[in-house]
């Protein structure tokens, strides 16, 4: 039985550029590498620790502004080489900004005999796509939408 976490897969490496998006290893909320990876089904990536947060005060995904509640993410598992870079599970390749990712939603492991359908599969990173996730456009940093530290 497949555990909660969904795998990283690297799909085929194609051109393009990622001008001023999050990079693939950072919480679109914090901009901060990311310990805990959770997704939504829009591929955006948080860090547990910051989202619960955010989605318990504002109740809205950060990025595309759309309802959002705790029940809706889902958790990522990245696989790291000996130098501490993420890489595809299946191919050992290290995930560079060029690279598609994608995750499978519905199957916790991607190294299992469960079958999964192409509407399982969640693009985390898609080059050919560079005007989907734009700084400037994100809706937390358009609002200035913060938490406040607790203390």
């Amino acid at each position: 039985m497949p555990n909660n976490s969904r795998t990283t897969v690297q799909a085929n490496p194609v051109g393009g550029a990622l001008h001023d998006a999050p990079k693939r290893n950072t919480s679109e909320l914090t901009f901060l590498p990311f310990e805990d990876p959770v997704c939504t089904d829009d591929g955006s990536i948080f860090d547990l620790m910051s989202i619960v947060p955010y989605i318990k005060r504002f109740w809205k995904h950060p990025v595309t502004r759309a309802l959002l509640n705790l029940e809706d993410l889902m958790p990522l598992t990245f696989h790291k080489n000996s130098d501490g870079e993420f890489r595809c599970s299946v191919l050992n390749k290290v995930f560079m900004e060029f690279t598609r990712i994608v995750a499978v939603k519905n199957v916790g492991n991607l190294l299992t005999d469960e079958l999964f359908a192409r509407n399982d599969l969640l693009t985390i990173q898609n080059p050919n796509a560079v005007d989907t996730k734009i700084l400037g456009e994100i809706d937390h940093i358009k609002k200035g939408l913060k938490l406040e530290a607790e203390g």
